[in-house]
């Protein structure tokens, strides 16, 4: 293969004027994100390596520097994630962007140099190169590769002797890939990244006796892929914001190279793809980064969001992603699409509930500001062994912050740290007497998993309930026990959380709730509430749970693999036999502007039976106050309707298991959440 017949050919690449690209960058892009692309390759060429770019997903901050010959199998310390990373050759890419800003050519000279490099030393099929040729990194690879080689079109390295062997190792991997299928690959990430660079590389490279044979038989898999992987909802199976947009960038980019080539993609595939865009969506916090659930990272999901938007035309997704095209959107679609996008209105979905119900996830907004209150409730299958202890778990964000979220993932070694990050001591959940609901097997494996219940949403009113039940605690020494949480939008800036424990009352549990805060606030403690300050909000949590020890303890959050923060969560213990339950309510508040709040229990009686309250086990009630305004809620544990009865709170009538009752007027009938 030459240079020039690889861009003679007629088809569309992921970027086709290099010099559109760079004239954009330089007049919509920050200085900074400029400066340390130019850095990163600057060290690349040098031979120090190190992954802390946006998708880097190993992240490391440490680089790795060869005096001398770089050994593609080397590995720094106990994690073998940075081979893998290492021989995917991300850092190319960072050349190519740095070689089309500058036109320096020591850019292209070191990509060439180290790809010869690579081909020499690394052989597909020879054990003793295994870590550097697993077929996930193949199929990134030869994505990586062939961007990288688009972004030198200019230079003169790119001889002829080069793109031959350039050409010659994509075919290898090509074929490699090709021989990979199996029944682990339908539903398996790698498969979809094997596949996604099998369909490029068959696509753009030039053509050989099997490049139709072979894209024809990529995109069958990945549609196979999509439709087995990604349940109808649209959430990818594994249960981890990180690896959902992996996969959903992959199917994307498939997407975007078939609409510019011509290539018609099968019934249904653009469907189910339009669905996880729209998890992307939802997930996406309003500081632009996807939540962290399961083994995840703060990446800013904005750039997916935003190619899918050009891509489908969805005015929708344009208000979720950037407002114009960023540093990484215009490298991987060109300055003809930024302009494409610009024209694009922008129109908020104004959505406020949404639930994902084959996957188990609920999200609620307040409204469409940068301000407002998005909370995230999950309760739906396990997933495979990216997913993590989070059965009713709880994330809330309020003014573009965290109020409380997840740890993160820190490591996959096979090692405490592991266990730590993914167990329930690091989610916003109940544990039961210090024993994990689920028991790991290895990194990635399960002895034993949790089982949801009864993940439902509801609305009435401006009021809202989500609401699940986890069985990850039948098999306790110490007895069986059943959690059960309830989630009440009261409106914005009121949240009330109810766990419920249900067990024999003869054993005797150790019960502790968490809540992990931003690593950002600063907290304190009073009595059984306590205070968060942060930049733009000032917020209590309170906690009402009788003989409870309510406590903050120093924990640690890890926002990228390899690295921890330190932060502070709130443990509430109690130990107690039989049924028992603690609620905790949020009150949000923008910065200076705190109002006072406090809650108090309300018995809870049938009408005609006002001197016989029910017992705790049965139902509970309480009056809220915030500033002027007072709220009373009952949420029933156990069916406690008489043959004609309504329910009695605070002097107030309903009928149902989860009702709130809103301002001072007696006489009003409660709004009824859940029958």
């Amino acid at each position: 293969m030459k240079k020039n017949e690889f861009f003679a050919q007629k088809k569309q690449f992921f970027v086709n004027d290099v010099a559109a690209v760079k004239d954009y960058v330089l007049t919509h892009c920050a200085q900074d994100q400029i400066d340390k692309i130019i850095a990163r390759a600057d060290e690349a060429c040098a031979q120090s390596f190190r992954f802390d770019l946006r998708w880097d997903m190993e992240y490391t901050e440490i680089p790795v520097v060869f005096e001398k010959e770089i050994n593609w199998l080397h590995q720094p310390a106990d994690d073998p994630e940075w081979i893998f990373a290492f021989n995917r050759h991300h850092f190319w890419i960072t050349m190519g962007q740095a070689y089309v800003l500058t036109g320096d050519e020591k850019y292209a000279e070191a990509f060439v140099k180290q790809c010869k490099s690579w081909i020499c030393q690394i052989n597909l099929r020879d054990p003793d190169c295994a870590n550097a040729c697993r077929t996930l990194e193949t199929g990134i690879r030869m994505n990586l590769w062939i961007k990288a080689f688009c972004l030198f079109r200019n230079s003169p390295a790119l001889t002829d002797g080069f793109c031959s062997l350039f050409e010659e190792s994509i075919i290898e991997q090509e074929k490699f890939i090709m021989e990979v299928w199996n029944s682990t690959k339908i539903i398996s990430n790698w498969g979809v990244l094997e596949n996604h660079g099998l369909f490029t590389a068959a696509l753009l490279m030039p053509e050989h006796p099997f490049s139709e044979e072979m894209r024809k038989e990529a995109l069958r898999r990945l549609d196979l892929q999509l439709q087995r992987q990604v349940y109808p909802d649209g959430v990818h199976w594994e249960q981890s914001t990180m690896y959902h947009n992996e996969v959903a960038q992959d199917f994307l980019e498939v997407k975007i190279l078939a609409d510019r080539n011509g290539i018609a993609l099968p019934s249904g595939y653009n469907e189910r793809l339009a669905k996880m865009i729209d998890f992307c969506v939802e997930h996406r916090k309003l500081d632009g980064n996807e939540m962290a659930m399961g083994d995840s990272d703060d990446i800013d999901v904005r750039d997916i969001i935003t190619k899918a938007a050009v891509s489908f035309n969805n005015p929708a997704w344009k208000a979720a992603g950037y407002p114009e095209f960023d540093f990484d959107c215009v490298f991987d679609l060109g300055a003809e699409a930024a302009t494409a996008y610009a024209s694009m209105p922008s129109i908020p979905s104004g959505k406020r509930s949404v639930i994902f119900p084959d996957s188990g996830h609920i999200f609620w907004h307040s409204d469409d500001s940068a301000d407002q209150t998005w909370l995230h409730f999950t309760n739906g299958v396990h997933g495979g062994g990216h997913a993590h202890e989070d059965k009713l778990h709880v994330d809330l964000f309020y003014r573009g912050e965290d109020i409380v979220r997840d740890s993160g993932r820190l490591t996959y070694v096979d090692k405490p740290e592991r266990y730590e990050f993914k167990g329930p001591k690091a989610h916003n959940v109940i544990e039961l007497d210090d024993q994990p609901s689920i028991r790991c097997k290895r990194s990635w494996g399960y002895h034993k998993r949790s089982w949801s219940l009864n993940t439902q949403m509801s609305e009435a009113g401006s009021f809202r309930l989500a609401q699940g039940a986890a069985l990850g605690y039948m098999d306790l020494e110490t007895g069986s026990a059943v959690l059960s949480r309830k989630v009440v939008w009261l409106r914005e800036d009121l949240i009330l959380v109810h766990d419920e424990i249900y067990a024999n009352p003869k054993d005797k549990h150790k019960i502790v709730q968490r809540w992990h805060f931003s690593p950002d606030a600063q907290v304190t403690l009073k009595g059984q509430t306590a205070g968060l300050t942060l930049n733009n909000s000032d917020c209590e949590v309170l906690t009402l749970a009788e003989q409870a020890e309510v406590r903050l303890t120093d924990t640690r959050l890890s926002l990228h693999y390899n690295t921890t923060t330190p932060s502070v969560m709130l443990e509430t213990e109690l130990n107690e036999a039989g049924f028992t339950s603690i609620t905790t309510i949020f009150s949000l508040n923008p910065k200076g502007e705190k109002a006072p709040c406090f809650a108090v229990p309300a018995p809870v009686s049938l009408v005609s039976r006002q001197d016989r309250p029910f017992a705790k086990s049965v139902a509970e009630g309480w009056v809220i106050q915030k500033g002027a305004d007072q709220f009373t809620v009952m949420i029933a544990h156990e069916d406690y309707m008489g043959p004609s009865d309504a329910v009695l709170v605070n002097e107030r009538q309903g009928m149902g298991h989860v009702i709130v009752w809103a301002g001072l007027d007696k006489e009003q009938w409660g709004t009824t959440l859940a029958y």
